[in-house]
């Protein structure tokens, strides 16, 4: 949906021709279900909207799902013993965005308990706790 948005505004396909481009370039059940659409709906200069539109109905996960689905990926994103710090802060909070992302804005975690889920779920050992200075 959002390469659309990009493409949307980078080409120069006339506009009543947006979606049909877009579904030629479709593939596996996108393309089956899109190919459903009438063509002659699509063929105006907001047809690639709908289109869209449409794709959303039957694709798109309702908020409470989209919202279990990023509580469920930040609560067992762990550090790996190879991931770096940086790379797993920058993940934590990439995860951590897209939970309030889902929650319209609203922070889901205190300060103090989100601190507290950063640090145990980079899985330092005591020695690299002395070592970052944590302890």
């Amino acid at each position: 949906k959002k390469e659309i948005a990009f493409w949307k505004h980078a080409t120069n396909v006339d506009p009543k021709k947006r979606a049909h481009t877009v579904i030629l370039a479709m593939t596996g059940k996108p393309r089956t279900v899109a190919v459903q659409l009438d063509p002659e709906t699509l063929a105006v200069a907001g047809g690639l909207d709908l289109l869209v539109k449409e794709m959303d109905k039957l694709f798109l996960k309702d908020n409470t799902q989209q919202l279990f689905c990023a509580i469920d990926a930040f609560e067992k994103f762990k550090r790996s013993k190879s991931m770096s710090m940086d790379d797993y802060i920058a993940e934590f909070t990439r995860l951590y965005k897209s939970v309030v992302e889902c929650r319209e804005g609203k922070d889901s975690y205190e300060d103090g308990i989100l601190a507290y889920k950063m640090l145990m779920q980079a899985e330092l050992s005591v020695e690299d706790s002395y070592e970052d200075g944590i302890l």
